[in-house]
């Protein structure tokens, strides 16, 4: 089989998210025969035409991705390459949709959303009245109290007719569209309320095999909190969640890994006065994980929470706010992780005190999460995705 995917990277390898995954799908595929490359939107000068094996191509014209010369080589590739499947892994970047849903084949495009349904509403919603953003400055919550009667009155109806819009069209001109879950499903049919269950296919993001036994490391006070450094993955929720450790845990640490504005988080640490809270900054978190015991997600919105899986791999037990539905794909509450009910911090201090305290039971759940993770192996995945492209 002939699969084209298409990429708004060209380093996949190094981010997190949709284009890791990608790249993990791809080698799979070759491993089982399968002809897999990328076609991808890259302004960067630096272009590898190979990443661990697989092709990668590039559209020409790099100013903008929707354009009759990107168009035309897109055709050329697929009737030269005979490209049975495009899996289209930008379904939310409406110019890549333009390009996309513009060809003359009869290729099958399989649209994948990697998010939350819902996650820019969610976003949105949970975007005012930030504490550790505004501080004391009361203009600046005023500003925030005038944006919120704005976002009410206009903005959140402009965001869900938008998005009414984009999924309609999505859903009209794929042979398919993937979501992450079963459970996001649902939440499509509130924006296409026609949508048709064959249509609609949920398939959850794969994960590599490790070599990893539980017990060849020492578990060490170290509580992960992993992602982009903002408030939208609720980095602030995270801290005054910690701030509320240093009193009972003044032995364990935090390490926060990922990018954005390092200065700007370390100084909202030492403003207040929060003990014991590393930024480590963007790495590979492997090494991390063999050696915590704990990782937190405090995210607004998700779409799968590759960070949460890749811990258990490794036996770092994860507690995680119940703010996106594929949360439960992944934690069994009390088995393998902790759920909390969204942004109750209350809660989530009290299961979080709970872990820290009790190393048995972390290494209950330690077993639990490395077991259950094995669902997830991308040999399982990836013969799923051959299984719906060959039904096509």
């Amino acid at each position: 089989m002939n699969i084209l995917i298409t990429s708004y990277d060209m380093n996949p390898q190094y981010v997190f998210g949709d284009k890791r995954v990608s790249l993990t799908l791809a080698k799979e595929w070759k491993r089982r025969g399968h002809n897999v490359f990328f076609l991808c939107y890259c302004p960067s000068s630096c272009r590898l035409k190979e990443v661990e094996g697989i092709e990668f191509m590039f559209l020409p014209d790099n100013d903008m991705v929707f354009s009759d010369k990107n168009l035309s080589f897109f055709q050329h590739v697929i009737e030269t390459r005979k490209v049975q499947i495009i899996l289209h892994q930008h379904a939310k970047i409406e110019s890549f949709n333009n390009l996309c849903f513009a060809l003359d084949t009869k290729a099958k495009i399989i649209s994948v959303i990697h998010f939350d349904i819902e996650h820019e509403e969610k976003v949105l919603a949970h975007f005012f009245f930030a504490k550790m953003r505004n501080g004391k400055n009361i203009i600046k919550w005023l500003l925030d109290l005038i944006r919120y009667f704005k976002y009410l009155i206009y903005t959140k109806r402009e965001v869900n007719l938008r998005l009414k819009q984009l999924y309609t069209e999505i859903y009209l001109k794929s042979n398919k569209v993937a979501l992450l879950s079963d459970s996001f499903k649902e939440s499509f049919v509130k924006y296409v309320d026609y949508a048709d269950a064959e249509k609609l296919i949920a398939i959850n993001n794969p994960v590599l095999p490790i070599p990893f036994k539980d017990g060849e490391v020492s578990r060490e006070k170290i509580v992960l909190w992993i992602g982009r450094l903002g408030y939208e993955k609720g980095l602030d929720k995270m801290l005054f969640i910690w701030k509320e450790m240093n009193r009972s845990h003044p032995d364990w640490q935090l390490k926060i890994l990922g990018s954005g504005d390092w200065k700007y988080w370390n100084e909202i640490i030492s403003r207040y006065n929060i003990q014991n809270a590393e930024i480590v900054g963007f790495c590979n978190p492997s090494d991390y994980y063999a050696k915590a015991s704990v990782i937190c997600m405090t995210s607004v919105a998700e779409g799968w929470g590759m960070v949460l899986v890749e811990a258990q791999q490794y036996g770092c037990v994860p507690i995680a706010y119940r703010s996106y539905a594929a949360l439960d794909d992944i934690i069994t509450d009390g088995e393998n992780g902790f759920c909390v009910k969204a942004f109750d911090q209350k809660e989530y201090v009290k299961k979080l005190r709970k872990l820290m305290d009790d190393s048995e039971l972390r290494h209950r759940m330690s077993i639990s999460g490395i077991k259950s993770v094995e669902r997830y192996n991308v040999e399982k995945i990836a013969a799923i995705w051959i299984d719906s492209f060959e039904r096509m």
